[in-house]
């Protein structure tokens, strides 16, 4: 799996990348097309739709199937995962 580190400090208030699932907030470690790598430190293990954003900006929203930890940390791996977009996809061809 292909991941990009964010640069995560654990004494940082305001974490750059943030997975939100079930009303909390989790800050994002590292972050892959198939999976995340999430600071989790309360024992709570989430599941189901959650919305990854970058500061307040909305970017993706994933289907969290799996949970499992490593090390400090959690990993979540996702059975999809849908890039956000500014505006709704189009339904027709741009005419040329």
């Amino acid at each position: 799996m292909d991941e990009i580190a964010i640069g995560f400090d654990a004494g940082r208030s305001n974490p750059r990348l943030v997975m939100e699932c079930g009303g909390r907030r989790f800050p994002v470690v590292a972050m892959g097309m198939d999976g995340c790598l999430i600071d989790a430190q309360d024992g709570c293990v989430p599941r189901g739709f959650a919305d990854i954003f970058d500061g307040d900006r909305h970017v993706a929203q994933c289907l969290i199937v799996l949970a499992a930890p490593e090390g400090p940390y959690l990993r979540c791996a996702f059975k999809r995962r849908t890039e956000s977009r500014p505006a709704p996809p189009r339904d027709f061809a741009d005419p040329a």
